[in-house]
């Protein structure tokens, strides 16, 4: 008996602790959403905060809590540099080549594995962003993901379940090499639009680092992206207010996540994108975002059959 209440109590307080580790995360993606709907500005809105907000306080990635403030300079670094390239009178899959291997070769620098910092550098070419807010609301607010995790989070323990492996560089070029032959063929075949969703981009570039990625994985991520984008694309298209958007997205995707039984923060950016993208969004927004999955994550798994 007294084990079993035991049992109970644990349960209890792992339940209570991990409301709580979402309820930090919940509420800094609201207040990112909360100012730029009081402000009217999409440009304050940032999908791949939400996903560096749930690794860093529910997944407890160690990689980033390791060295946060690169939570800040590597994201920012690249959302300058995809901003500046936007800025280009050339064509936008000229610019999305030019994004993606300028910032495989930063995280190679600077031997990083943070793939969310791939999202903030093609966010402002896929949008068209020309306003300076851009910038200002990726400095400010991964400077305050990155304050409060230095201050508040506790070092992990250096396991080999919650980290990814970046030692191995050909395994970046090789993601480069395919994101780059996509980006032609979509260019090619006048399909641009499903080029470079940031969330499939970054959880293709996680995949290709894991040890292991099994189908099991892969088919996870495919149902995870097309959900969230589903439920991001329906929210915002029959709901006014960009908060309320906000918090039905991330219950949604973390009803999603839990029922999958599987741990994903593209999964989050993914469900906040229609809010930025400037093109009607219907349900085939979901078809064109599991297209794209399909054959990014598709070929990552076949490469990772192989070798």
């Amino acid at each position: 008996m007294k084990n079993q209440n035991l049992a109970i109590t644990v349960k209890q307080l792992s339940y209570q602790y991990q409301a709580e580790r979402y309820s930090i995360a919940y509420a800094l993606i609201l207040i990112m959403i909360g100012i730029a709907g009081l402000f009217q500005k999409t440009e304050i809105i940032l999908p791949e905060f939400a996903a560096l907000a749930i690794g860093c306080f529910v997944y407890r990635n160690a990689s980033w809590l390791e060295k946060p403030w690169h939570l800040f300079l590597i994201p920012s670094a690249t959302a300058i540099v995809g901003f500046w390239i936007n800025q280009l009178d050339i064509s936008i899959s000229v610019k999305l080549i030019i994004i993606v291997i300028s910032m495989f070769i930063m995280l190679r620098v600077f031997k990083v594995a943070l793939g969310p910092a791939l999202a903030t550098g093609l966010l402002p070419i896929i949008t068209n962003c020309n306003s300076l807010l851009f910038i200002a609301s990726i400095l400010f607010f991964m400077f305050v993901l990155a304050f409060i995790v230095s201050v508040f989070l506790k070092q992990p323990q250096k396991t080999e379940g919650n980290r990814t492996d970046s030692g191995n560089p050909f395994q970046l070029w090789i993601y480069l090499a395919l994101l780059i032959t996509w980006i032609i063929f979509c260019s090619v075949a006048h399909i641009m639009e499903i080029a470079a969703f940031p969330p499939v981009i970054v959880t293709g570039y996680e995949s290709i680092h894991k040890k292991e990625y099994t189908n099991m994985m892969f088919s996870k991520q495919i149902a995870a992206l097309i959900v969230a984008a589903l439920i991001g694309s329906l929210t915002i298209q029959y709901i006014d207010s960009y908060l309320l958007c906000a918090l039905i997205n991330c219950i949604g995707v973390t009803l999603t996540l839990k029922a999958l039984n599987f741990k994903m923060g593209p999964a989050y950016a993914m469900a906040l994108l229609p809010m930025i993208l400037h093109t009607n969004l219907n349900i085939y927004f979901s078809l064109k975002v599991g297209l794209m999955a399909l054959v990014i994550l598709g070929t990552v798994r076949i490469y990772k059959k192989i070798a």
